[in-house]
């Protein structure tokens, strides 16, 4: 009798462990929230990610808090996620970078992009703009490649990051030219340097460029998207520069540790659906000229594997060894 009733017990205790995943996932989120963004305060990925925490902080009642792991790359605050549990209480808001250039930019990760993670929404995309001086002499695109096939390894470019460098390396090796690459820190010396007639080239995000092309210090020669941005619509994409499929964007998804349970995800990304439509995230979209992609966890995982093989054959054709 008694061990009936053990069994019994120990039955009916499983009984509720297998009920309790769903029903909590549809309560979910039941207290704080702790997004994690492997980026320092003020990139964009970050104030995405508040916008976005925001959101879901308004939808759901509970709190939702932003915490900054900058470092390397992204590598230190990524590595740090995968050790939190997969709960749904810890969701990690990152870029391209750590998710689909690491993974050809070093020899050995701290983690595996795609195996250590769920994949819960895009947030949204971004694009970059290829900019000369505003008094430069190359006025186009094509001036560009005539001066450079003219002068070989004599144009000089500047930028910071994998997502920056591979915006250059995209038109270079498209237009076939020879450009010298010139690595800074960080983008706001380099941008300085263009402007002071020291590098002759750069590419960086909206946000960044904007100002200094409406204000005519700098001249953008074109956007790496597949369509005009409309922020700036007279300046061409470079497709329509006549460089087929020539097309680079970078973006900002959520994800959480791998092992979350389904019902979980997919509540996460409903939330995170209706969190993109939101007036805190509109905002943010507008003010940076970002683009909103919705994208469920599926569509993620497919576009972030292809990016992956896209971008790791771009940056060895672009002769980038991983470190």
């Amino acid at each position: 009798m008694h061990h009936s009733l053990q069994s019994l017990a120990c039955l009916a205790a499983l009984a509720a462990t297998l009920w309790l995943p769903a029903a909590s996932a549809q309560q979910y989120p039941t207290r704080t929230i702790t997004i994690v963004v492997p980026f320092g305060p003020g990139a964009s990925t970050d104030m995405g990610a508040r916008a976005y925490a925001k959101a879901i902080s308004d939808d759901t009642g509970q709190p939702v808090i932003v915490e900054n792991k900058p470092g390397v790359d992204g590598l230190l605050g990524v590595q740090a996620f995968t050790r939190l549990p997969a709960d749904g209480y810890s969701v990690l808001v990152s870029s391209s970078s750590t998710h689909t250039l690491n993974p050809g930019l070093y020899k050995t990760l701290p983690y595996d992009a795609v195996k250590d993670f769920t994949p819960v929404a895009m947030l949204y995309r971004g694009i970059q703009i290829l900019v000369v001086k505003g008094d430069s002499p190359i006025k186009s695109l094509q001036d560009l490649t005539d001066r450079a096939k003219a002068n070989p390894g004599k144009i000089t470019y500047g930028v910071s990051t994998a997502t920056t460098r591979l915006a250059v390396e995209m038109y270079r090796q498209g237009a076939g030219v020879d450009l010298l690459y010139v690595p800074y820190k960080a983008v706001g010396p380099y941008v300085t340097d263009l402007l002071g007639g020291v590098i002759d080239l750069a590419s960086a995000d909206v946000p960044t460029l904007r100002p200094l092309i409406d204000a005519g210090k700098l001249r953008a020669l074109a956007v790496t998207a597949p369509t005009r941005h409309r922020m700036l619509p007279n300046v061409p994409t470079l497709e329509e520069s006549g460089l087929k499929g020539a097309v680079f964007t970078y973006y900002a998804g959520a994800w959480l540790p791998a092992g979350t349970p389904t019902a979980i995800v997919n509540r996460l990304s409903e939330l995170s659906t209706k969190a993109i439509r939101s007036a805190a995230m509109q905002k943010f979209l507008n003010d940076t000229g970002s683009e909103a992609v919705e994208m469920n966890p599926s569509q993620l995982a497919a576009h972030q594997s292809a990016e992956i093989e896209k971008m790791t054959k771009l940056l060895r054709a672009a002769g980038v060894q991983p470190q």
